[in-house]
C-alpha cells in the first residue's frame, strides 16, 4: 500500500470512529432527557404516557412535519402546527414527541421557555412506541404498520413495523 493510500485510510477510520461517537452522543436518550430536564421537562417511556393519560386530560402533540404526522402517529395525537399555542392553557399536561426524542426535546425546552409548566418527552419516540408493539394510525385514523422515520439514518431503529422515508 502506498503512503498516500495510508494516510487516507488512516484519516477514514478517524472518520469512521468519530462519526460513531457522534452518532452514540445523538441516540443516547439519557442525554435527550437531561438536556431536557434542564429545561423543566421531565421523560416519559411509553407506559409512562399510558399511565398519565389514563383518565387525565393531556394535550399529546406530535411534532413532526406533517407528512410524517400523516402517515403515522399516537391515537389522539395533535400535530404541532396546527395548534393555537395561545389558547393552551399553561398548565395543561403536554406530552411531546417526535421520532427518537431530540425534535420533541427541543420543543419541550422551547415551550419552557413560553411559561408552560407540565411538559414531558415521550423517551424513543414514536420509534420506541411502534418496537413496544403498540398501534400507530394513519392521516384516516386506522391502524398502520407503517412508522415515518425521518430518514434513512433513524430507520435501522425500528425493529417492528414498516419504516417509510
Amino acid at each position: 500500500m502506498s503512503p498516500k493510500n495510508r494516510k487516507g485510510l488512516r484519516w477514514s477510520i478517524l472518520a469512521g470512529i468519530l462519526t460513531t461517537c457522534f452518532l452514540a452522543l445523538i441516540f443516547n436518550s439519557h442525554l435527550l432527557a437531561a438536556f431536557g430536564a434542564m429545561n423543566g421537562v421531565k421523560t416519559l417511556d411509553p407506559e409512562g404516557l399510558l399511565q398519565i393519560s389514563n383518565g387525565n386530560e393531556i394535550l399529546l402533540v406530535d411534532v413532526r412535519e406533517k407528512r410524517e404526522f400523516e402517515v403515522s402517529h399516537l391515537r389522539g395525537a395533535e400535530w404541532v402546527e396546527g395548534l393555537n399555542w395561545q389558547e393552551v392553557d399553561k398548565n395543561t399536561p403536554i406530552v411531546l414527541y417526535c421520532t427518537i426524542g431530540f425534535r420533541s426535546t427541543e420543543w419541550g425546552t422551547t415551550l419552557a421557555k413560553q411559561g408552560f409548566r407540565n411538559l414531558y418527552n415521550l423517551d424513543g419516540g414514536i420509534v420506541r412506541w411502534k418496537n413496544e408493539k403498540r398501534t400507530v394510525f394513519n392521516q384516516k385514523n386506522q391502524p398502520t404498520d407503517s412508522v415515518h422515520v425521518y430518514s434513512d439514518l433513524f430507520g435501522f431503529l425500528l425493529r417492528e413495523g414498516q419504516a417509510v422515508e
